[in-house]
């Protein structure tokens, strides 16, 4: 029987980033524990895309590169909501003026087909389809 964790941001931010001695080990060690899956929630993703624009100053596409290897890499050790992270992060960087946050709605929308995301945001619903300014 499989036993289930959480992953926090700063869990995931010193696997990327590698940058406080000895913590990556501790989470790789904690990774690989036998029979456990370990889950990295939507809201996790987001903060960590953050921290690695606005802290570690890494380019958009740098920031989301790294964390999608970084899922990629431990699939098997992992979870997380594929469905949502192949859409977002596309989406993310095809629209440079939109945060992840409001990707990641119009995603959500998408994806339970509850569309469109109604917003007053203008600059949203011009550059994503399940977006649509309230009038």
């Amino acid at each position: 029987m499989a036993v289930s964790d959480s992953l926090d941001t700063n869990l995931m931010l010193r696997l990327i980033m590698n940058d406080v001695p000895g913590q990556r080990e501790k989470v790789l060690e904690l990774l690989y524990t036998p029979r456990t899956v370990h889950y990295l929630e939507d809201l996790a993703i987001a903060e960590i895309l953050y921290a690695l624009e606005n802290f570690y100053l890494l380019e958009r596409a740098d920031a989301v590169e790294r964390l999608a290897m970084s899922l990629m890499r431990f699939d098997g050790c992992i979870s997380y909501n594929n469905t949502l992270t192949s859409l977002a992060f596309p989406l993310y960087l095809e629209h440079p003026k939109l945060s992840f946050y409001d990707c990641c709605l119009a995603c959500y929308a998408e994806i339970k087909h509850h569309e469109p995301l109604f917003t007053f945001d203008k600059k949203l619903a011009q550059q994503l389809p399940q977006a649509k300014v309230l009038a």
